[in-house]
């Protein structure tokens, strides 16, 4: 009888193992990280977060930039010029000696300052700043969205690396358990009881878990690269954890969730702060043909006036300008006409991702009342396949069962006892995925 084995994924191999292990001969160094220090770490050090900040603080001088035109604009200048031939014309009247007189001096200093400051501009100035406060609230939304998803990355990358730990030791002990029947078989093969085939079936096995083995390893060095970089540690820095997997139950409302997930979900406080500075940009288009008035004042010293040329003279001038953009060539109502166009588009935006999220939030509560009634049929399995090997066990220790069927029924038994443990943790990654889509925080 043929050995039926079914393809099992790996992070199942691993989990199905985790329940012949003592929970006491897994105890974390005191060094070692929980999911908590390994989110505050992400939050603090994560390459993407950082960016993140420093977009606000962008964010933050450009609107103190905005608020630059509530003040005097003020300018210092100075200057020189060698000028030539100066105009000049000589009087002779004896007895007086020949006097010449010029028309300027070839040199010609000044030196002075200027300021400009705008008294009305249509509210094209307060909408500006209005405008730069909306960059800081849309930078700040974007950055606890970001760290969210930074967050939801370390999560998956925290369990796969405990997995991986775990899977690592179990496939040891197994190796080591089935080395132990090997030598069994080997006796009960010396003394004729047994045939080659069986210890061939064996080694078999024993090679599949070792090949399993070292993926795992592979996959548990990727794991901690990614592990280090999303939490801005060396990438090279060795990655101790502590938690467990074990099924919880959760308690939710529909409702409750939907109404979280529109109030605190950050890509929808985004587009409807990118909605409310579309409206104000449209609010500076309008303005762009309207009147302004600005005044303006300078004090120069200069030479080259009369009567004494080479004395530096101050002069001073004041004035108030109306100016009137009378006709543009209908750029102002075609940068409205853009402006409007833009507004609708981010109302039309918003309402979209709001259908999204209420999408992604019932998703995730399909998901995580799949897992929840999973659990409980592989529940069932799993019992039905432990009976079975045992019966199996008893019946290969009578002479009455081949050893393939033996292994036949063990397969049946880890791949129970695997749909089991991975419902459970599906169930805990549906209840993280209800976090993420409904705008909870994780720290």
């Amino acid at each position: 009888m043929a050995v039926r084995l079914q393809p099992v994924p790996l992070i199942l191999t691993a989990l199905a193992f985790l329940s012949i292990i003592p929970r006491s001969s897994a105890q974390p160094p005191h060094s070692a990280l929980t999911l908590k220090d390994a989110l505050g770490l992400t939050v603090k050090n994560s390459s993407m977060v950082l960016q993140a900040e420093q977009a606000v603080y962008g964010a933050e001088a450009k609107a103190s930039e905005s608020r630059s035109p509530l003040y005097p604009q003020m300018n210092v200048q100075s200057s020189y010029a060698r000028l030539g031939p100066i105009s000049s014309f000589s009087l002779d009247i004896p007895p007086m000696p020949p006097v010449t007189m010029k028309f300027g001096n070839e040199n010609s200093y000044n030196v002075g300052i200027s300021l400009q400051h705008s008294l009305f501009n249509w509210g094209r100035t307060q909408t500006g700043i209005e405008m730069g406060e909306l960059g800081v609230r849309i930078s700040e939304t974007a950055l606890a969205t970001t760290q969210t998803a930074a967050a939801y990355q370390v999560i998956q990358a925290f369990y796969g690396i405990l997995l991986s730990h775990e899977s690592l030791r179990v496939f040891d002990q197994t190796i080591q358990a089935l080395q132990t029947r090997k030598a069994m078989m080997k006796r009960r093969y010396e003394s004729g009881l047994m045939s080659n085939f069986d210890l061939l079936t064996m080694d078999v096995q024993i090679a599949g878990i070792e090949g399993r083995k070292l993926e795992i390893e592979t996959s548990l060095r990727k794991l901690e690269i990614l592990f280090n970089k999303l939490t801005g540690r060396p990438l090279d820095m060795p990655v101790a954890l502590a938690g467990q997997i074990e099924e919880q139950s959760y308690a939710f409302n529909t409702d409750s969730l939907l109404h979280a997930a529109l109030e605190s979900r950050g890509e929808l406080r985004q587009a409807a702060l990118q909605e409310d500075l579309a409206r104000r940009q449209a609010d500076m288009a309008r303005t762009a043909d309207k009147p302004n008035i600005a005044v303006n004042a300078s004090y120069l010293l200069r030479n080259g006036l009369f009567p004494n040329l080479d004395a530096l003279r101050g002069t001073w001038n004041a004035s108030i300008v109306l100016a009137y953009p009378a006709f543009d060539g209908f750029r102002t109502s075609a940068q409205v006409d853009q402006a409007e166009v833009n507004v609708r588009v981010t109302e039309l935006r918003r309402a979209e991702l709001e259908q999204s999220v209420a999408m992604d939030v019932r998703q995730a509560i399909v998901d995580l009342q799949s897992n929840k009634q999973r659990i409980q049929i592989e529940k069932v399995r799993l019992e039905q396949a432990k009976e079975a090997l045992e019966i199996a066990t008893e019946r290969h220790a009578g002479g009455f069962l081949s050893t393939i069927d033996l292994l036949d029924s063990q397969m049946s038994y880890e791949n129970a006892h695997l749909g089991y443990l991975q419902a459970i943790t599906n169930h805990i990654l549906a209840k993280y995925a209800i976090d993420r889509v409904t705008g909870k925080k994780f720290l």
